[in-house]
């Protein structure tokens, strides 16, 4: 009886094998080398950008110019909206950093929920996205 338990799960085994075969197969297909180099390039500028405007956004946070009530309500509301904007972009900035992680790795491209490939439409669409789009859809009901 231990024999045959042994067994099943050897066969369970190389059919899980099996199965993470395919989806690298797939990733190859959706994901060349040459579109892998395009998806780190466009990674690598939105990246850039992101940091540039982080960086043009602090000065204005740091500084107060001195005015009426109006004034300190308007500049409030400025920094409000800066705050979000730039966590917003930090948040980005991570999936971006996610996603050149993984074209090192070799799992780029891959829904972070279902394991499978995400389409190269939208991975053109949003380079650093970590999800396929029936998970997105899933994620937002």
């Amino acid at each position: 009886m231990e024999k045959t338990n042994k067994k099943m799960n050897t066969v369970k085994a190389k059919k899980n094998i099996g199965k993470k075969v395919t989806i690298k197969k797939d990733l190859k297909k959706a994901t060349n080398l040459s579109d892998l180099k395009h998806f780190k390039d466009e990674l690598i500028k939105i990246k850039t950008k992101i940091m540039s405007d982080i960086k043009t956004q602090l000065p204005d946070e740091l500084t107060k110019d001195i005015g009426d009530e109006i004034d300190d309500v308007t500049q409030t509301i400025e920094k409000e909206m800066t705050f979000d904007l730039s966590s917003n972009q930090k948040t980005m900035l991570k999936d971006v950093d996610s996603a050149l992680k993984k074209i090192e790795n070799n799992t780029y491209g891959i829904c972070e929920l279902c394991k499978k490939p995400i389409e190269i439409k939208r991975l053109k669409a949003i380079p650093y996205t970590r999800y396929c789009m029936s998970c997105r859809q899933k994620q937002d009901r």
